[in-house]
């Protein structure tokens, strides 16, 4: 079996693409397999995961966008401190 989080995330997309009446549908025959609480468990799990993996991605950018600042300044110290001139709001 593939990794259920992918599983999940496949099963979203399914689900965002179906109508109301299909929704309803499909929750009468998984609360009829006993199932309901188990998707939206699955969902819950896999929604803390990618929320995780969104953080680690813009902690990255962050420190990324820090490093290229330092640099510039390392490779230029006047830069830090010379004033940009801008236009002045109308």
């Amino acid at each position: 079996m593939g990794n259920p989080y992918l599983v999940t995330l496949r099963l979203a997309s399914v689900v965002c693409s179906k109508t109301k009446s299909e929704l309803i549908t499909a929750a009468r025959e998984l609360d009829g397999k006993g199932m309901k609480e188990e998707l939206i468990d699955r969902f819950q799990d896999a929604s803390r995961l990618f929320r995780s993996f969104a953080d680690l991605v813009a902690t990255a950018e962050i420190r990324q966008m820090v490093a290229i600042a330092a640099m510039a300044i390392e490779d230029d110290p006047k830069a830090a401190t010379r004033r940009r001139s801008r236009p002045r709001p109308t």
